[in-house]
């Protein structure tokens, strides 16, 4: 939706990213008027997720660590009702000279993941 071009407000934030939308949700709150203007058809920057394969029903989170990275304070202050759950695998990289090997990132196994880096 766009706004009246009459339309006056305190804070105009240019991009509609996972920071832009919290710096707006404080400002909302302290009283200020924001609008948001953004590009793209949806509002998030990297903490989205998209189907990057046309015809195959899968989502994939751009940045999903990004999401982890989220302080606490931010969820209490913004009063925001959300549950974070960590998954076993962190990562995966493929050894290019050996795709038979790869570094792994196991948050359950310590011992796997030291010996992927060997």
């Amino acid at each position: 939706m766009n706004p009246p071009e009459t339309t006056r407000y305190d804070v105009v934030i240019v991009g509609g990213g996972h920071n832009a939308l919290v710096a707006a949700a404080y400002l909302a709150r302290a009283g200020r008027s924001v609008v948001i203007l953004e590009r793209q058809d949806a509002v998030g920057g990297a903490a989205v997720s998209e189907r990057p394969w046309p015809g195959v029903d899968a989502r994939l989170s751009r940045y999903s660590y990004l999401v982890s990275l989220l302080p606490q304070k931010i969820i209490d202050d913004l009063d925001l009702h959300i549950e974070l759950r960590r998954r076993r695998y962190s990562s995966y990289t493929p050894d290019p000279a050996d795709p038979t090997r790869g570094i792994l990132i196991d948050t359950q196994d310590a011992e796997a993941t030291a010996a992927s880096f060997t």
